[in-house]
């Protein structure tokens, strides 16, 4: 549903697109994709691609948001999303407990015993949640630093 609507509100879709952080996506993309069909052929570099692209979305649909709803609504979704995030890395963490090497087993491949576990592919929700931490920090120093206007 949301992606419909997403899909047909054009002037928001003509704003995202011509804003200069999407055309340096794009152009990476495109480069990219050029690289990787040279190197290893056309149905590696669409895949290849097509996943790059699906990490994009994620930017495309936050500039959307960002434009679309007000900056309350805006600052709810954020916060549902940390809260969701934040209940996968306590669920990622329960799980580790129990199987110390379920990461290494799963991020090669051999961890069917575990069945399907909603806590990312291997390292990747440790990674992400490290990059989310300091980013966070970040913007708390940030908003703590900042000289008091008298």
């Amino acid at each position: 549903m949301g992606f419909l609507i997403f899909v047909t509100d054009f002037k928001i879709i003509q704003t995202i697109i011509t804003n200069k952080l999407i055309i340096c996506l794009g152009m990476y993309l495109f480069y990219t994709f050029i690289v990787s069909l040279i190197t290893e052929g056309l149905i590696t570099s669409i895949g290849y691609s097509l996943g790059q692209l699906s990490l994009f979305i994620g930017i495309i649909m936050f500039l959307y948001y960002r434009q679309k709803y007000s900056f309350e609504t805006f600052k709810k979704l954020v916060y549902v999303l940390l809260a969701i995030w934040i209940y996968y890395c306590w669920k990622a963490i329960i799980f580790y407990n129990k199987n110390e090497f379920a990461a290494r087993d799963i991020i090669s491949h051999q961890g069917e015993q575990y069945g399907n576990v909603a806590i990312g592919e291997g390292y990747g929700l440790a990674f992400g949640s490290a990059l989310l931490g300091v980013s966070i920090s970040y913007l708390l120093f940030q908003s703590i630093s900042k000289p008091k206007k008298l």
